[in-house]
């Protein structure tokens, strides 16, 4: 069991057992509790966004029936009643004047905080059948269950003038089966089947409140209601085949057949709110997305510690529905987005040296995308945007990485890695007058990080001292397709320049020290993250009616924890 505190008032407790019931049959059972403070603070309550309060269990019963036969039933859940703050407020509801209700950071002076409600479980079933032949046939079965609720403030302001109910609520189905080759053979192989369902269910409400008079005369209480359903199966066959063509020299192929279907209805009346001119009408549709992905890939052992390879693959990600607020101009045309795919090209080069204690991997890579799809800010007019997936004609990335992890005395692990990637693409629809193209969002130019971890022990006491140091770094990169990098907005002093973009270019450091006995049984530590209290920029965000938001890094947070084993 292990318990934390820390600043913020930060809390959690864990729990885990282990215990066999029979010959050949175990179960494993864990608990948590995490609560934390939020990081923003609500000037008009008093109440705090970006806090934490969740309870999460899983348990696991394992059943060896025969020498060859093995079963594993699991369940795991989580509750959480939380409050988001959407960031840190930069202008007016409308975007064109800076914020003068909440000027600080980590503040929002808004009538409702919001709120993030999640109920989530899940079942899962694996059998593996061992043959005497080496052979292996492996059943997994799933289902999990997710229900979401959240209520946002899009107006950002102490009136009680908006607000947005999202409910959504998910039921997935998987079955998969495998049969596998024994190992170690020249030729081996894994060929499986895949079914996949999920019943997805969308109600999401605008409302306005008691001062919804405010929003261009817009009647008060009104609901403005929206109600989506997509029913999605997915069927695949999947095969991969190695065979040595030489003691050093391995190829590789595999494919994936899918075929995905997709069954959408979505209503939508924007007649009771007619101010923010949204869609009123009814859509239903049907999609059906086939592909067939392959995959090559050759592998060379230089020595028995270090390999080479080249890899092709393709891939691909199902189209689908905006079920979503969307505006009269571009419903219904504007619901639907196309399948995407995409080819990679990769090579590398990995392995050891000096006996282990320096690992080491490098690869570079080529993607080229075709539809890529793009979550956007879609402009409907007046001023207002919301958010749906959208298709840009194509995307390229291309990128090197690098990683290594030296043990280079006893006790000290140094790692590090960094990645070097430009992603940019063509031809995206951001409204039905307007093509694009660009810098992909959220896609930083570099990023980089290292470690050190230190272990000593203390004398002949049985008591070890451990350390370790992480920094992260990331590189700059846009939040918005526009890659916009500032716009001139109203202020108390005159029009004045409010960077938008780029994000990035920032690095942190977190840290931990502990002690405890050689053998485990029990650690004490003292923990921190973001030691430097560096504050951070992660991205900049349009909401529906204009409002530009800047998305902050978590501030320092620090405590104690300590860890009891039985």
């Amino acid at each position: 069991m292990s318990g934390r505190y820390g600043n913020y008032d930060a809390w959690a407790l864990t729990g885990r057992v282990n215990v066999p019931l029979a010959d050949g049959v175990a179960v494993k059972l864990s608990a948590s509790r995490n609560k934390r403070d939020g990081f923003i603070l609500n000037l008009v309550d008093g109440k705090r966004g970006d806090d934490i309060d969740n309870w999460a269990w899983r348990g696991q019963l394992r059943v060896d029936a025969t020498p060859n036969l093995q079963f594993l039933l699991t369940g795991d859940g989580l509750i959480g009643n939380e409050h988001g703050s959407g960031g840190n407020v930069l202008t007016n509801t409308l975007g064109n004047a800076t914020d003068t209700l909440a000027p600080g950071r980590r503040e929002i002076a808004v009538s409702r905080v919001q709120t993030n409600d999640r109920r989530l479980w899940g079942l899962a079933f694996d059998a593996t059948y061992d043959f005497d032949s080496g052979h292996a046939l492996k059943s997994q079965t799933s289902y999990r269950y997710t229900k979401f609720r959240s209520i946002i403030d899009p107006d950002y302001s102490p009136a009680d003038i908006f607000y947005v109910d999202f409910q959504d609520r998910y039921k997935q189905f998987i079955e998969e089966v495998q049969l596998v080759s024994p190992a170690g053979q020249p030729l081996e192989y894994l060929a499986g089947i895949y079914y996949y369902q999920t019943d997805a269910d969308s109600n999401r409400t605008a409302l306005t409140g008691s001062q919804g008079f405010l929003l261009l005369g817009s009647p008060n209480n009104a609901r403005l209601p929206t109600i989506g359903r997509v029913f999605t199966r997915n069927i695949a066959f999947y095969a991969n085949v190695t065979y040595d063509i030489l003691p050093q020299l391995e190829l590789g192929v595999g494919f994936r057949l899918s075929r995905e279907t997709k069954d959408a209805t979505f209503s939508i009346d924007g007649t009771t709110i007619p101010a923010i001119g949204l869609a009123t009408g009814n859509f239903a549709d049907k999609r059906t997305d086939k592909d067939f992905s392959p995959s090559v890939t050759l592998t060379y052992k230089v020595t028995p510690e270090i390999s080479a390879y080249a890899r092709y693959a393709e891939g691909y990600k199902s189209g689908g529905y905006n079920l979503d607020f969307i505006s009269q101009a571009t419903f219904p045309n504007g619901i639907e987005f196309d399948k995407e795919t995409v080819k990679n090209y990769e090579v590398g080069i990995k392995g050891s040296v000096v006996g282990g204690r320096l690992t080491f991997a490098l690869a570079g890579f080529i993607a080229d995308y075709q539809d890529y799809q793009i979550n956007q800010f879609r402009d409907l007019g007046g001023g207002r945007s919301a958010i749906v997936i959208g298709n840009a004609a194509t995307v390229k990335t291309k990128g090197i990485e690098f990683e290594t992890t030296a043990r280079p005395a006893r006790g000290l692990t140094l790692a590090g890695g960094i990645g070097f990637v430009e992603a940019d693409y063509d031809n995206l629809p951001v409204n039905p007058t307007t093509i694009v193209s660009g810098k992909l969002p959220n896609a930083p130019d570099v990023q980089a990080s290292g470690s050190i971890d230190y272990e000593t022990a203390l004398g002949s006491s049985g008591l070890m001292l451990r350390g370790n140091f992480t920094y992260t770094y990331r590189g700059k990169y846009f939040s918005d397709i526009e890659n916009r990098r500032q716009i001139i907005v109203g202020s108390p002093t005159g029009p004045t320049a409010l960077k938008v973009g780029p994000a990035g270019d920032f690095g942190y450091g977190d840290a931990r020290l502990a002690l405890g006995t050689e053998n485990g049984r029990w650690e004490i530590a003292l923990y921190g993250r973001n030691i430097f209290d560096k504050t951070y920029v992660e991205g900049y965000e349009r909401d529906f009616f204009g409002t530009i938001i800047e998305g902050l890094g978590d501030p320092r947070t620090y405590g104690v924890e300590a860890t009891l084993r039985f």
